[in-house]
């Protein structure tokens, strides 16, 4: 397994969800992260005591560890397009990204990094809120279960851009209907991409991933076709295919995709 130091990365870029919202505090401060890293398919199988975000009752999360190209699990193939002050996640959301990347390189190979996007502050908060005004709507980004991350594009690098190829910008907050043949997402290799995600710990905690309503339909197709290729079975399709999450509900995800892990039971924040 391999181990890196962690450190915060400070970067002056972001990805936007979406309109800013007050949320409520955490009870609990958050507790030192552990000064190194371990690889894995699954947090719990490895032993972890802290994977959903807390050690006990003290808040326990983890700034994402800076891509490093000695690093043999993944290399630098991905690079933070946030502040380093929004990149803490629980262990295990951390571990889910790394897992995904590294499948996807051993089946895909990829060299352009993928953007990492906002993911919870230190103290579990939606990022913003350090500065009074909130990135995303509430609950969103808080207890480190969320994180954004660009799409794989077949421009020249995977950064965080809308990919919808048709003029689409930001205020629109959805890809138009043209955007099912101009888009520029690499279907093949975010798929598989997607189905890594859902592949960690066998999906048990991931909750949903959130894309654009006119980018959900080739990826769910695109799904079939790496099943039926033989390159996923069909129970990982299907589990993919059922967390993808998209509409009227889910704007800005032209942008990035949203992935988020499940909450907390009552009394946990």
């Amino acid at each position: 397994m391999y181990r890196v130091l962690l450190l915060t990365a400070l970067l002056d870029t972001a990805g936007i969800c979406g309109p800013g919202a007050v949320q409520q505090q955490l009870q609990t401060p958050p507790a030192p992260a552990e000064a190194t890293w371990t690889d894995g398919r699954s947090c719990a199988a490895a032993g972890f005591d802290d994977c959903e975000g807390r050690r006990g009752e003290e808040l326990a999360l983890h700034p994402f560890p800076p891509a490093d190209a000695s690093d043999p699990y993944v290399g630098a193939r991905y690079e933070f397009d946030a502040e380093g002050r929004y990149l803490y996640a629980r262990r295990e959301v951390i571990m889910a990204v790394r897992h995904a990347l590294h499948g996807t390189n051993e089946v895909f190979p990829f060299d352009a990094p993928l953007g990492i996007l906002d993911a919870s502050q230190a103290d579990g908060m939606t990022p913003g809120t350090d500065a009074g005004d909130p990135r995303h709507p509430a609950s969103s980004h808080s207890q480190g279960g969320n994180i954004d991350l660009a799409y794989f594009q077949t421009s020249p690098d995977n950064r965080s851009r809308i990919v919808c190829g048709d003029g689409s910008v930001h205020e629109d907050g959805y890809c138009s209907d043209e955007a099912a043949t101009l888009h520029t997402v690499d279907l093949r290799r975010e798929a598989y991409f997607l189905a890594m995600l859902a592949d960690f710990d066998d999906g048990n905690r991931l909750r949903v991933i959130g894309v654009d309503k006119v980018l959900a339909p080739p990826l769910a197709e695109e799904l079939d076709r790496l099943a039926a290729d033989g390159l996923i079975t069909e129970k990982l399709r299907d589990r993919t295919k059922g967390r993808l999450a998209s509409g009227d509900g889910w704007p800005y995800h032209h942008h990035h995709v949203h992935v988020s892990f499940h909450w907390w039971a009552a009394g946990g924040s």
